[in-house]
C-alpha cells in the first residue's frame, strides 16, 4: 500500500483552511477570552503550536512555503519584488508576463512563478483529487486532478495588480503626494459630466456620463447605454465594461465604483478593472470554464489578487467605511466559494485562503479610537468561519488552519541603498547624492552590492549581473 492510499485510509478528506496574517498575539488573548471560541475549541481538541513563519516574512514568501515545504532557495519566491540582473530593473515576482506570447493566447499569458511541488500537485500525482481556491501565486493555475481557483497575483486588466480611478471635480487627492491610481479631474460647476474609464493596452477608452444629484446626494453613470445608480457613501452594483481591440474580440472587464461625496465637490472612485470571471480574458482557473461556473454558482466575485484596496483607502480616494465595506463583499463571496465546494466535498483534499484579514490589519492595526474594534471584529468572523467548518467534520476528516505570518506595529525602516552609499558597498555616479528606484546614477563599476524590493540585498557579481565587479 503506497504512503498516500494509508493516508486516505485513516483520512478520507483533509480540509486547508489559510488565514493571511492571523497573528497570534491577537487570538490567544480572545481565546482566553471567550471571544474566540471556535479556535478556542480547535485548540483544545487539536493541536496548537506557535509555528515560525520565513525569512523575509512576506506573505508570497511564505504561503509558497506552506505549499511546497521548500524553502525560498528553493521555491524561488524572495520578495513581492525581483530584479532583472541584466539591466537591474525592479520587477514583479508574483506575476511573471509571458514575453513569447506574441499572439496574446489566454492559456499562454502568464508564466510561473514559483517552482517546487506543491502538496496538491503530490496529491493530484497520486490520484487524489484536490480543490484550491485563491492559494498565492497560483497563476497560470496548474492543471490538477480536481479544480483550483488562482490567488495573490492576478492582475487587473491594464496589467497592474490593481489601479484604481479617481474622478473629482475638486483638487485631487490632496493628501497624496504619489497617488497609487490615477486622477482625472472633471471641468464644470453643473452636476452632468462627461468622461472616460481607461482601457486595457491596445484598446479604447470607454465613454462614460456621470449625472450628480446633490439634493438626493447620490450620482447615475452611465456606461456604455446602461445606467447604474450609486448613493453617497455606497458602492455600485457590478459593472461590466467591453473594451474592443484591434484585431482581437473585445475585453470584458468588471468593475465597481464609490460615490464618496456628491458635493460641495464630486468624489468617484473606480475599482480597477477586474477579469470578468463569467468571461475572463485570461485563464483564471482549472479547468478554464470552473471560473464561469463559481460564478454561476454563487454569484459574481471579485477576481483581482488583492481587491481590497489599501492603497486608495491611504491616498484618500475611499473613505474608512467604503472600504470596509469592500472588504466585507470580498469575505462574503471567499466563504460562498468555500461553503459551495465543501458541499461537494467527498474525498481528498480542499484548501481556501482568506486573505482579508491581512490587508485590515496592514490599515487599521494603530487605528484612531472610531476603528479600534475593527481588528477584533475580524478575527471573531474569522472565528464564526471555522465554527461553521468545525460543526461540518466527522472523524475522517483532517483540518489544518494556519497563517503565513502574524502581526506587529511597523515603527521603523531602514532605506538599503541609502546605508549601501553610506557604508561604501554602492557607488553614485559624479556629484549625485542619491538614486531613484530604477537606480540612475548609480556607478556600477564601483557598486559591488545593492537592494531590490522589501528586504532583498544582491551582490552586484560578475557574469551574471549587467556590470557585475564582485
Amino acid at each position: 500500500m503506497s504512503r498516500a492510499e494509508m493516508s486516505m485510509d485513516r483520512y478520507r478528506k483533509v480540509i486547508v483552511l489559510g488565514l493571511d496574517g492571523a497573528s497570534p498575539r491577537v487570538l490567544e488573548p480572545m481565546m482566553d477570552a471567550g471571544q474566540a471560541p471556535a479556535f478556542a475549541r480547535l485548540r483544545q481538541c487539536g493541536t496548537y503550536r506557535r509555528l515560525a513563519t520565513t525569512t523575509p516574512s512576506q506573505s508570497p514568501v511564505a504561503w509558497s512555503t506552506a505549499a511546497t515545504g521548500c524553502s525560498p532557495g528553493q521555491h524561488g519566491v524572495f520578495d513581492f519584488l525581483r530584479r532583472d540582473p541584466k539591466t537591474y530593473a525592479p520587477a514583479l515576482s508574483i506575476l511573471r508576463v509571458n514575453p513569447r506570447n506574441l499572439a496574446r493566447r489566454r492559456s499562454a499569458m502568464f508564466l510561473p512563478v514559483r517552482h517546487g511541488s506543491p502538496f496538491w500537485r503530490v496529491a493530484s500525482d497520486a490520484g487524489v483529487p484536490a480543490t484550491v481556491i485563491r492559494w498565492p501565486l497560483t497563476l497560470p493555475p496548474e492543471a490538477v486532478e480536481g479544480r483550483m481557483l488562482a490567488g495573490l497575483g492576478v492582475p487587473d486588466l491594464r496589467g497592474s495588480l490593481g489601479r484604481y480611478t479617481f474622478y473629482t471635480t475638486g483638487d485631487g487627492l490632496p493628501g497624496a503626494d504619489d497617488p497609487k491610481g490615477d486622477v482625472v479631474l472633471l471641468a464644470g460647476d453643473g452636476g452632468a459630466f462627461h468622461t472616460h474609464i481607461l482601457g486595457p493596452e491596445g484598446s479604447r477608452d470607454a465613454p462614460m456620463d456621470i449625472a450628480v444629484d446633490r439634493a438626493a446626494r447620490s450620482a447615475t453613470i452611465t456606461v456604455q447605454g446602461a445606467d447604474h445608480h450609486v448613493a453617497e457613501r455606497a458602492w455600485s452594483e457590478r459593472v461590466r465594461v467591453e473594451f474592443p481591440l484591434r484585431l482581437r474580440r473585445p475585453v470584458t472587464a468588471q468593475c465597481r465604483f464609490y460615490l464618496k461625496a456628491a458635493e460641495p465637490h464630486l468624489e468617484l472612485y473606480l475599482s480597477p478593472l477586474e477579469a470578468d470571471p463569467s468571461a475572463p480574458a485570461f485563464v483564471l482557473s482549472h479547468p478554464d470554464g470552473y471560473a464561469a461556473q463559481l460564478a454561476l454558482a454563487i454569484g459574481g466575485y471579485h477576481t483581482l489578487g488583492m481587491p481590497e484596496d489599501t492603497h486608495a483607502l491611504c491616498d484618500g480616494a475611499l473613505d474608512p467605511e467604503g472600504f470596509l465595506s469592500l472588504c466585507s463583499t470580498v469575505m462574503d463571496e471567499r466563504e460562498r466559494m468555500l461553503w459551495h465546494e465543501l458541499d461537494r466535498f467527498e474525498r481528498g483534499c480542499l484548501a481556501c485562503v482568506f486573505d482579508t484579514s491581512d490587508r485590515v490589519q496592514h490599515v487599521f492595526w494603530d487605528a484612531d479610537a472610531a476603528h479600534r474594534h475593527v481588528i477584533p471584529a475580524m478575527y471573531r468572523r474569522l472565528d464564526a468561519i471555522l465554527g461553521r467548518l468545525l460543526a461540518r467534520l466527522d472523524d475522517r476528516t483532517l483540518l489544518v488552519v494556519l497563517s503565513d505570518h502574524g502581526f506587529a506595529p511597523f515603527r521603523r525602516a531602514v532605506h538599503l541603498n541609502s546605508w549601501l552609499v553610506h557604508a561604501g558597498y554602492m557607488a553614485l555616479e559624479g556629484s549625485a547624492k542619491e538614486s531613484d528606484g530604477l537606480f540612475h546614477h548609480v556607478a556600477w563599476r564601483d557598486t559591488t552590492a545593492y537592494a531590490v524590493g522589501f528586504s532583498s540585498l544582491f551582490l552586484n557579481r560578475r557574469r551574471r549581473e549587467g556590470k557585475g565587479i564582485v
